[in-house]
């Protein structure tokens, strides 16, 4: 089983700044999951680790995902996770990316 850091942030705002997409507040909190995660189960863990109510909030998940343009350089798009595939894709960054080692999630 393989287990990957996921940066939470939430009571903040997403703002576009020189490398791309970023957070305007510090992760609120950190979660460990497996890999194979389905988005279902990721969902629960995050209303878990968050302690909204899913009766009252409802959570859109955006990935600060890594896209690399002119040059190279690296700049972060806003990712919406939605379904399974969209998980996949997300960990497929610390595939790609050798260098990164966790993921950021943030609350849309």
């Amino acid at each position: 089983m393989e287990v990957v850091t996921i940066l939470c942030y939430w009571v903040g705002t997403t703002s576009n700044g020189q490398d791309g997409i970023n957070y305007s507040k510090a992760p609120r909190r950190a979660i460990n999951v497996n890999r194979r995660i389905q988005f279902d189960e990721l969902v629960d863990r995050i209303y878990l680790a968050t302690s909204f109510d899913k009766q009252h909030h409802r959570i859109n998940l955006i990935c600060r995902y890594p896209s690399v343009g002119i040059g190279n350089v690296v700049k972060y798009i806003p990712l919406p996770i939605k379904d399974n595939d969209d998980v996949g894709i997300m960990f497929d960054v610390l595939r790609v990316y050798q260098e990164v080692s966790n993921i950021d999630l943030f609350r849309g």
